[in-house]
């Protein structure tokens, strides 16, 4: 009976070792970008056909690239919220709408360009949206300039609620904007963002 308890306990402890390994380094992985530097790109600007490269807002020091879509539930449900960041924080920081589809007609992304009053850039080759390493939208990743680059400071969701605003109770995005402004630390620098996945 007691060296069945010790198998049963050994292999409940083999499993913890197995399940903490693991999540140790998708932790890792996760946190990988925080901090990094994210190079220089140029994409359309859908707002006036014309190209729009990262290094252009060098001289703001916080650039906010939101991954969205005009088709996406998720997106649609934080338009009103997403102008109103915009609006509340256009002082300090730029805002770039990026959309990594290439199934949406012209008009269709002129509208909802329109609706934003921001850049909004088309990564149809999902050539940023890879090297952001973003997988729905919306998602978001907040750089911060240094020494003529762009590192990124925090990624992932707006806030805890995507469905209703009435009952969001934190706002990782705006806390996040409001720590870089303040020259304070951002505690953590990832949420796991809720939406549409990104289609390859």
């Amino acid at each position: 009976m007691k060296n069945f308890l010790l198998g049963v306990n050994l292999k409940s402890f083999h499993k913890s070792l197995v399940f903490l390994f693991f999540l140790i380094i998708f932790s890792k992985n996760i946190n990988a970008q925080v901090n990094q530097k994210v190079e220089n790109f140029t994409l359309l600007n859908v707002q006036d056909d014309k190209n729009v490269s990262l290094n252009d807002f060098l001289p703001q020091s916080l650039v906010v690239i939101i991954v969205t879509s005009a088709s996406c539930p998720y997106s649609n449900s934080y338009k009103d919220r997403l102008i109103n960041l915009v609006k509340k924080y256009e002082k300090n920081a730029k805002f770039l709408f990026l959309n990594p589809e290439n199934t949406q007609d012209a008009t269709k992304l002129q509208e909802t360009a329109k609706t934003y009053q921001s850049t909004y850039l088309l990564d149809k080759d999902q050539k940023i949206t890879t090297l952001l390493q973003a997988t729905k939208t919306p998602e978001v990743f907040v750089l911060q300039a240094n020494v003529g680059s762009f590192f990124l400071k925090y990624h992932g969701a707006i806030d805890d609620n995507p469905q209703v605003a009435e009952d969001v109770t934190k706002k990782y995005l705006e806390d996040a904007l409001q720590n870089l402004i303040n020259k304070k630390n951002i505690e953590v620098n990832y949420y796991k963002p809720t939406g549409c996945m990104i289609k390859k």
